[in-house]
């Protein structure tokens, strides 16, 4: 049996790093190649003199289904300003000639250099490796040690599994673990969180400096012969109003905390949304099909539940850009309609700088909801509970309670509240099993931080080869 590797859209530090190595080949977006240079390069070919013809209609039906269902991926990128119609027959072909080439040239194993697809290129390039029936591996980033987890998916994102091995990397899992229930105590803020007002932060929550901090990025991108499909400026303006007109709506109602404790009840558990930052992978596709709070919200009001649900925003929505992503596009999913579904809902919104604490007086009456968040595995490390609507890397960590497995919230059940021995040690062992099964983060995945040092980024090398390469995978 070929037992060949394929790693689409390589950077730079990838290329150089399996360069020469035979069983390796690269896709670039356009060319198929290998890595030792002994293979011609296979182009895809042209969408206008190759358009492939599928065999049945069903097939097509399946494609535009799979593509329908990655719309907040196009939609968060840009691609709702043109005709989306053409748009998908693009892709269909796409995925149909990497498929194709994929088959041809033998492919076993794709790895994915990203945590999951959330760019319309990976998106489309993830449905080829489907139709293909080829096993998918990302790596996936590791936010409690910064490293990556190998997620693997037999057909889709929905059977993920993250892989168990024996690991000659050794991590510190334990002592990060510790840190990380110090700082939630201590409420020491994440490196990376919104919340001081320092000027160096200014420009990133002042709208005119927004849009010409992304006029320039355009600009760049045009000198730089980076075509990409996006918002037109009109289109941004709006995306931008958006998100202003929400954050006006709900600081005019927003509780502090001194009112909360003052409203909330302390005879019965209260739910609390702990809002995501969006648009961002961590909520979809990782969401699944509660990405989105409106639909979080539904849920809870069709399981029974009758009281008030607390909702608080999370402090990133504030920003109008970011130095890594640019624009941040908040404003396509917070606006006046989303402000205004949740207060019909029965939602009470609560400050942006609200402590979600691990302070008794907090979980003696909260019970957080969270689509991924991290919220959950630093209230298990604490041994409290907390609802997940989504399917978080962590997902089946002791203390978690899967939303779609909840059959009432008529009554909430009083246990939840409680802090239990068993969950703070057994989520501890789960969490130390699994980032220990994790490798050095060679691109810097989910960090922007890549290896540097020679050395270990040969160690990395020596391994990822072994275990894709030469090992035979489940």
């Amino acid at each position: 049996m070929s037992n060949k590797i394929l790693i689409p859209f390589p950077n730079k530090l990838i290329s150089k790093t399996f360069k020469n190595e035979k069983g390796i080949y690269f896709f670039n977006g356009l060319y198929f190649y290998s890595a030792d240079k002994n293979m011609i390069s296979k182009k895809l070919p042209s969408y206008i003199k190759n358009k492939i013809k599928l065999k049945k209609k069903t097939e097509q039906d399946e494609l535009i289904k799979k593509l329908d269902f990655n719309y907040p991926i196009f939609k968060r990128w840009g691609h709702l300003d043109s005709n989306l119609k053409i748009d998908y027959d693009l892709h269909i072909y796409k995925i149909n000639a990497i498929s194709t080439i994929l088959k041809e040239l033998r492919i076993e194993k794709v790895i994915f250099f990203t945590s999951i697809p959330h760019h319309v290129d990976t998106v489309v390039f993830n449905i080829a490796c489907e139709k293909a029936l080829i096993k998918k591996f990302f790596l996936y980033g590791n936010p409690i040690s910064q490293t990556v987890l190998v997620r693997k998916e037999t057909t889709s994102f929905e059977d993920s599994q993250y892989l168990r091995f024996k690991n000659p990397f050794i991590y510190q899992t334990e002592h990060l673990l510790d840190k990380v229930v110090q700082n939630k105590i201590l409420n020491k803020q994440k490196e990376g969180d919104f919340r001081n007002t320092s000027i160096t932060r200014w420009w990133k929550i002042n709208i005119y400096s927004s849009l010409l901090f992304h006029f320039l990025s355009r600009i760049k991108k045009f000198i730089n012969l980076k075509f990409e499909k996006d918002y037109n400026f009109f289109s941004i303006y709006k995306i931008i109003k958006n998100q202003k007109d929400y954050l006006r709506l709900y600081e005019s109602e927003m509780l502090s905390e001194k009112s909360f404790f003052t409203q909330a009840s302390k005879e019965q558990p209260e739910l609390l949304i702990a809002a995501h930052f969006q648009p961002e992978a961590t909520t979809f596709p990782e969401g699944w099909e509660y990405s989105n709070h409106i639909s979080i919200v539904k849920k809870i009001r069709q399981l029974g539940y009758k009281r008030k649900i607390y909702y608080k925003e999370h402090f990133a929505s504030k920003r109008y850009s970011d130095s890594i992503v640019g624009l941040t596009r908040v404003g396509l999913e917070r606006d006046k309609f989303y402000y205004e579904t949740l207060k019909d809902l029965g939602c009470v919104f609560l400050d942006y700088n609200f402590n979600l604490s691990l302070e008794k007086k907090f979980n003696e009456i909260i019970l957080p909801v969270t689509i991924t968040g991290s919220i959950a595995y630093e209230r298990s490390l604490m041994g409290y509970k907390t609802i997940i609507s989504g399917k978080p890397w962590y997902q089946g960590m002791p203390g978690t309670i899967d939303l779609r497995k909840i059959n009432s919230l008529e009554v909430l059940n009083q246990k939840w509240l409680e802090q239990e021995e068993f969950i703070k040690i057994s989520a501890k062992k789960f969490l130390i099993d699994l980032c220990n099964s994790s490798l050095p983060n060679l691109s810097g995945t989910a960090t922007g931080t890549p290896l540097k040092s020679q050395r270990e980024i040969n160690k990395f090398k020596e391994f990822f080869i072994n275990f894709f390469l030469k090992a035979d995978i489940l």
